[in-house]
């Protein structure tokens, strides 16, 4: 696997290579729809709002919209706040 790149499985697991372990988005927050969870998963990876967008053929505003929704479902200020929740850690995500 090459740096940077991520790969999500059947079971929407994202392997980050500077993760400790696996994250299991589908588990980790169950309240998110699929969408939203891919569009964490690519967050989670460094891709860009843009760079989103082209990939799941949707406009970067409707990547910004699915951003705030995770966080209002998830009752976190922010989208670092809900990346520092996929990870477990309190502390900032590098």
């Amino acid at each position: 696997m090459i740096k940077g790149q991520h790969h999500m499985d059947s079971q929407e697991q994202i392997i980050i290579p500077e993760a400790p372990k696996p994250i299991n988005l589908r588990k980790t927050f169950p309240t998110l729809s699929a969408r939203q969870r891919q569009v964490l998963a690519m967050l989670l990876v460094g891709r860009s709002n843009k760079e989103i967008a082209i990939i799941l053929d949707i406009s970067p505003r409707t990547v910004e919209d699915h951003r705030a929704e995770m966080s209002k479902k998830l009752g976190l200020p922010n989208i670092l706040a809900v990346a520092r929740a996929a990870y477990g850690s309190p502390e900032i995500i590098p």
